[in-house]
């Protein structure tokens, strides 16, 4: 009996929920909702969606699970005369009562559907944070106060006599001096400022006007929009240009930039001259190793407007929008559709610096453009200088090893030595002649007429014939090459080794190679031998590199006899390649082979006959692209900027790149490069090493104009100090070319910022479950839709241009009729000045966020906020000037702790440690090494290197001046914790961080007790204080007591004044706002 009780209780919420979709449900609707559903609710009672019908109405729950007895639903349908419902039409019959008791008495189970969940998120949106701020007479009624005599003390002096408490007295001016200079510009004051106080009115003013506030208060900023200085992940890869957002913000807060405009900046500063605000959005972390991977690539991006749409909500809005990203919100009105819509207006910016186009840049772009003007027609002089590419031509070596150059090797010589003379190394060359292309020569001792290399190079047609040989006093002076073709031999030149190829004698002592020179030219064929024979004497014969190059048929020019046809090495730099005029309208740029992985080109320019780049008016395409990433896209090809950060990568090892013409253009030059932008690191791997650069009048018929079979190999470029310049240009030509192109360095590019990217996005779709895999319907951009009664909606399409969606996106945010932001900010700025806000979850007003303590208060300044024009610095200065804020941190009454142990009605001034960065900058202060220079790119606290992923290890010793900056200019690496502060509870920028913890653990007695930091700058605070009183006033901005005196005299008498100031740098008193 147990087994069929226990079997019939598993099943009936599967059999109920089935019965309630085809039975109940639909008899509600037809008899209960038109007086208790969405248009009509008597006795406030709606029937429609579950959320509603369990919350029942005027009368309480209309419906009591497992009792139908109990329930008023079940009462009233039962009733008769004029309790009974529905009051109109018949009654239900016996047969409809007898399904709705029966689906009550079963536990009364309701399935959610759509309109269920649609009424829950109604329901939510009844929470306080989203209903309008209320005016100061709504404000005033329920305290007993007067409107018109508000006040931040009136309100919470009203809510403490609710309790029976009262405010505590008013701090010392010591105090409270040096928790003004703290709280507003997180430093100590001087010993000097506490002697010459006047009022603390005055002093607020003073402090909020300093320079220092704006780098106090720009770091609680930072903490909550997760801003750092490096990417994160496996990588973390520093962002050299990240630190121009952080100065846009310290200098916001330093000039009482109204929130409202600083809001939009930062969502829409590219609209407005504002663009560096922008890189908000892309402050978070970003993982930079992008592979081919579609499914990864996917989730990447999806994690990182997942970030942008998530900051954005807990920042302005205090809204987790994450939670809506895999389904509607479970505790806030935000569904699953408003995270998508808001994923839509920032769903075409992507990572990445970008140049920062303001006034003066577009000055600088004027100047840029003439001096561009004026370098072409020189270019295009130059460019006549240069050796022209010659096709079909080929470099063939004797063989060294099986991947370098082919230096000949005997096969009857018995006396062969493997070689150890002079070569590259020693031998580099000079600005007439290569150095030795080879490691190093070979030489043989053998009886004279000896063969001693007899080389079958394999190739056909009509070549010119370079030789060398290491020169030297005592080499034969009548070596002599043989050309041998079907068994025929042919003398083709002897060789005095004791001289260069240009005749010019040995260098005494100095063993050198001898350069190229030509034997003339010759038809070889598929079994011609190249024979070096000893001389008529047994005098050492020395031989190295042996050259053919390829003389096709339609050159019409022969290099000179002194110096082959070899333009220098593909470099990582500039590579130039001249061809004689040609009209096309299709150029394409085919790599061949590349030094190492798939090749990178940074920029690809195209010139004609007047010196011109023609290259950024045409489209561009590619045979593929590799991967999504900031730094390489196909865009960057022809965009007018060098340098490794704005360049292309080919997909595959082998590929092209191609420009086409709206029309056909006269060329005559390429010029392209790896990386020429001049970075603090340049790189060289990805080396394009094989190309051919083709044109097409109808781009299927391609012809090749030039290509690297005439370049040197490639690797002479480790071996090559000085490359023989091929230009003849004259020197005036030379260095107007030198002048103008050093001008125009340092114009033509903009500064930049990691400020984020732009483009059109493709259509935002809702995911299923959050699934990358699984998109659903188009979400058009929009905004919160719980607002939509009071603000509307952004009436987008799905595809608005990107700028219009956060230009949009930005003016909704800062309508003053939007609740949240104006409630958020000044909860903020309570909450930084007393260590707890208003509502203690400052980036979370939702339902699972705390209750405001004082919400009418919040809404008394979130009002002044708005009425003084977002005005952080008025709503600081009201705060600040309170009595609330002057209180003393000492209980007055210990008996009041047991009422309000925590202080949330603010009975006293709360207590709290430092910050970390105000511990190291107050540290510094107190020992005069604080460095207090403004802005610009910061000190790094922990060793550099270069590694591809970085390996950051904290520096501890060994500072410079610039390392002893205020905390705010150190780089912020993620995951990389300071060797010392990070155990005061810095975060790292991985997460937006809007409430720091506050913890208290050995190893931060251990860090600033024991730390090598700490330990100079004791050693400096005894050095500059000298006396016991004076190392007093450093540190805590007072004499020592009578009694403080003595005991520190004895001290310091057996253990010195440093380890006094290593004490006092350690006590609570300097490290605690009180």
């Amino acid at each position: 009996m147990k087994s069929l009780v226990l079997s019939v209780l598993s099943v009936p919420s599967v059999l109920f929920s089935q019965d309630f979709d085809r039975e109940i449900r639909p008899l509600l609707k037809e008899r209960c909702v038109e007086c208790h559903g969405p248009e009509k609710q008597k006795a406030d009672l709606r029937l429609d969606a579950k959320p509603h019908a369990f919350k029942g109405g005027e009368s309480g729950a209309a419906i009591v699970p497992a009792k139908s007895s109990a329930s008023p639903l079940f009462q009233r349908i039962t009733a008769s005369g004029d309790e009974r419902m529905p009051p109109k039409g018949e009654p239900l019959t016996a047969d409809q009562i007898a399904k709705i008791k029966a689906w009550i008495d079963s536990g009364a189970v309701w399935p959610e559907n759509a309109d269920d969940k649609a009424a829950a998120v109604d329901e939510r949106a009844n929470h306080w944070a989203y209903q309008p701020i209320k005016v100061a007479s709504a404000l005033a009624e329920p305290l007993g106060l007067k409107p018109g005599l508000l006040s931040i003390d009136s309100f919470i002096e009203a809510k403490l006599r609710e309790k029976g408490l009262s405010m505590s007295p008013r701090a010392d001016d010591r105090t409270l001096i040096r928790r003004a200079h703290f709280v507003v510009t997180g430093l100590p004051p001087s010993f000097s400022s506490l002697q010459s106080f006047s009022s603390f009115e005055s002093l607020v003013d003073q402090l909020l006007s300093s320079r220092h506030y704006g780098e106090k208060w720009a770091r609680h900023w930072l903490d909550v929009v997760r801003f750092a200085d490096s990417n994160g992940f496996e990588t973390n890869h520093e962002r050299p240009h990240a630190w121009r957002y952080r100065d846009y913000v310290i200098d916001a807060f330093n000039t009482d930039k109204p929130y409202d405009r600083f809001m939009f900046e930062q969502i829409a500063g590219d609209t407005c001259g504002a663009d560096v605000a922008t890189g908000f959005i892309v402050g978070g972390p970003f993982d930079r190793v992008k592979g081919q991977d579609k499914n990864l690539q996917l989730m990447q991006r999806a994690d990182e407007l997942s970030d942008m749409v998530n900051t954005a909500g807990t920042t302005f809005l205090a809204t987790t929008m994450i939670c809506a990203k895999c389904h509607n919100h479970k505790f806030d009105p935000v569904t699953q559709t408003d995270f998508y819509a808001m994923q839509a207006i920032f769903s075409g910016v992507q990572h990445g610096d970008r140049p920062i186009k303001d006034v003066r840049y577009a000055a600088q772009e004027k100047k840029a453009d003439e001096l561009r003007q004026k370098l072409a027609p020189l270019n295009a002089k130059l460019a006549q200088y240069e050796p022209q590419a010659v096709l079909a031509s080929r470099i063939t070596l004797g063989e060294e090893d099986a991947q370098f150059l082919k230096t000949p090797k005997s096969t009857k010589a018995t006396d062969y030595d493997p070689g150890t003379e002079q070569g590259q190394l020693g031998d580099p060359g000079n600005a007439q002649r290569f150095p030795n292309i080879g490691e190093s020569y070979r030489y043989f001792v053998e009886e004279p007429g000896t063969d001693c290399v007899a080389w079958t190079p394999q190739r056909r047609g009509k070549h010119r014939i370079w030789v060398s040989w290491g020169v030297w006093t005592t080499h034969s002076p009548d070596a002599r090459f043989i050309l041998e073709t079907n068994g025929k031999q042919t003398e083709i030149g002897t060789i005095n080794q004791r001289q260069f190829a240009d005749g010019k004698p040995a260098l005494a002592g100095k063993k050198r190679w001898s350069g190229l020179k030509s034997l003339g030219e010759y038809e070889l064929a598929a079994n011609t031998l190249i024979l070096l024979r000893m001389g008529t004497t047994s005098a050492p014969m020395a031989a190295d590199v042996i050259l053919l190059e390829e003389l096709p048929s339609s050159i019409s020019h022969l290099p000179s006899a002194t110096s082959p046809h070899l333009r220098p090495p593909v470099s990582h730099t500039t590579n130039s390649d001249l061809f004689p005029l040609t009209r096309t309208q299709h150029l394409r740029f085919v790599i061949d082979e590349s030094l190492s992985n798939n090749a990178c080109i940074d920029e690809l320019e195209i010139f004609g006959p007047d010196g011109q780049n023609i290259a950024p008016k045409a489209k561009t395409t590619s045979s593929g692209d590799y991967g999504p990433s900031d730094k390489h896209k196909l865009a960057h090809i022809n965009d007018g900027h060098y340098g490794n950060s704005r360049s292309w990568i080919v997909k595959e090892p082998a590929g092209w790149v191609r420009f086409d013409f709206a029309q056909p253009q006269d060329i005559t030059r390429v010029v392209w490069s790896r990386d020429r932008g001049g970075e603090d690191q340049t790189y060289t791997d990805r080396l394009a090493i094989g190309y051919r650069i083709e044109v097409s009048d109808d781009s299927k018929t391609w012809k090749t104009v030039a290509n690297s079979a005439d370049r040197l190999d490639h690797r002479f470029n480790k071996r090559i100090k000085v490359i023989p310049s091929s230009s003849n240009a004259p020197a005036d030509l030379l260095a107007k070319v030198e002048v103008l192109q050093k001008q125009l360095s340092t114009l033509a590019e903009p500064p930049m910022a990691y400020a984020g990217t732009f483009k059109q996005p493709d259509p935002t779709h809702r995911l299923h479950r959050g699934d990358h895999m699984s998109p659903r319907e188009v979400v058009a951009p929009d905004a919160l839709s719980v607002f939509k009664s009071q603000l509307g909606s952004l009436n987008l399409p799905p595809d608005a241009p990107e700028q219009q969606r956060r230009l949009a996106f930005a003016k909704w945010l800062t309508d003053p009729r939007n609740p949240l932001p104006a409630r958020v900010m000044v909860n903020r700025i309570w909450h930084y000045i007393f260590g707890a806000g208003l509502v203690a979850t400052p980036s979370d007003f939702g339902h699972m966020g705390f209750k405001p303590t004082h919400p009418e208060l919040l809404d008394w300044l979130a009002n002044e906020f708005i009425k003084s024009g977002w005005s952080v610095k008025h709503i600081q200065r009201l705060i600040l000037t309170s009595r609330t804020f002057q209180q003393s941190s000492v209980p007055s009454d210990p008996s009041v702790l047991s009422k309000d142990a925590t202080n949330t009605l603010l009975w006293r001034f709360s207590p709290r440690r430092l910050d970390a960065e105000m511990i190291r900058d107050s540290i510094l202060a107190a020992t005069g090494s604080l460095d207090l220079t403004p802005g610009g790119p910061g000190f790094l606290l922990f060793e550099p290197n270069a590694n591809y992923a970085r390996n950051w290890v904290p520096q501890t010793d060994s500072f410079e001046r610039e390392d002893y900056r205020r905390m705010i200019y150190a780089l912020k690496l993620r995951m990389e914790p300071d060797a010392i502060f990070a155990a005061f509870d810095a975060p790292d920028g991985g997460q937006v961080c809007p409430s720091r913890p506050r913890s208290t653990t050995p190893l931060q007695a251990l860090n600033l007790f024991n730390s090598s930091f700490l330990l100079e700058q004791a050693d400096k605070l005894a050095a500059k204080a000298k006396t016991i009183p004076q190392a007093y006033q450093l540190v805590y901005q007072r004499q020592p007591s009578h009694d403080e005196l003595t005991a520190a005299e004895a001290f310091v008498k057996q253990e010195g004044l440093q380890a006094f100031c290593r004490a006092l740098l350690n006590s609570n008193e300097f490290l605690f706002i009180e």
